[in-house]
């Protein structure tokens, strides 16, 4: 039951130096987390303030649970936050899990629809999409 997704992010190309946020649940926000983190990126780039903070795993992730609160603010169901140390794989379904890496600037999706309820899928590269190029694809998003 529910529309779940789970979003996670990392730092650091080589496993044994990566770096990895808690992993951020949503049980009923699944449909809107491409723009729940098309969102996050914009204001993690600093369009909306000028401060560019898009590699910083732990800060990075206190603002996408700021953001991700206020798709349901007035309940205390259906977003949860557990600690992670690994990359997590172990799918829901429905949106699936999202990686984000916040120095390569791409995302991994897998264990679900990913952003095919949200957008057309860009360019694949190696599994992984680059985050410019996925949200380029939105018509009302305009990518520098």
């Amino acid at each position: 039951m529910g529309d779940r997704a789970i979003i996670q992010l990392r730092s650091g190309s080589y496993a044994a130096k990566a770096e990895f946020s808690p992993c951020l649940y949503l049980h009923w926000h699944g449909s809107v987390a491409g723009d729940l983190i098309r969102d996050w990126w914009e204001f993690m780039r600093g369009r909306l303030h000028g401060s560019y903070r898009l590699g910083d795993v732990q800060y990075g992730f206190a603002r996408l649970v700021g953001l991700a609160h206020n798709l349901n603010p007035d309940s205390n169901l259906s977003m949860g936050v557990w600690n992670s140390t690994t990359e997590h794989t172990d799918s829901h379904g429905d949106f699936g899990i999202a990686l984000i890496d916040v120095e390569e600037e791409t995302i991994k999706l897998h264990g679900g629809y990913g952003f095919s309820q949200s957008i057309e899928y860009g360019r694949r590269q190696n599994g992984t999409w680059p985050i410019p190029e996925i949200f380029s694809q939105f018509r009302y998003v305009e990518i520098a």
